[in-house]
């Protein structure tokens, strides 16, 4: 990694894909969580750098860096009108929400669950997200 003015959010999937190799319980849990941070500040830092608010509610919500700007992110891409297939901003919210389902599930529940299927899952909509605004 480099230093610069913006991360590259892009890093931490490839950090998620490398802890996805093991076995081990506690590096699928991470990569679950790295696959969902890096889609998400991805998709947030989207709308931000192209200013797509919908209104000053969410825009402040988006920006507030507090636990609202991951709704206020599925949210403002739900009901984007912004890119030409009106489809894509619903496809990107919704998988967003089943990228933070998963993530929390792989941080919060105690009991153990096939974290290996949800590692792959997570990297597909991960890789989905990312791919996807790169297009727009």
């Amino acid at each position: 990694m480099t230093n610069s003015d913006n991360f590259n959010w892009y890093w931490l999937h490839e950090l998620g894909s490398v802890l996805l190799d093991s076995d081990d319980e506690a590096y699928l849990r991470t990569a679950i969580n790295r696959f969902y941070f890096s889609a998400f500040c991805e998709a947030r830092d989207y709308l931000i750098r192209n200013k797509i608010y919908h209104n000053k509610k969410l825009k402040d919500m988006l920006r507030s860096n507090s636990g609202n700007t991951h709704l206020a992110t599925r949210t403002i891409y739900y009901n984007a009108n912004e890119f030409d297939n009106k489809k894509i901003g619903y496809k990107i919210s919704t998988t967003l929400k089943d990228l933070r389902d998963i993530r929390n599930t792989a941080d919060y529940e105690t009991k153990s669950k096939n974290f290996k299927n949800f590692a792959i899952d997570s990297k597909k909509d991960s890789l989905f997200i990312f791919n996807t605004l790169r297009e727009l």
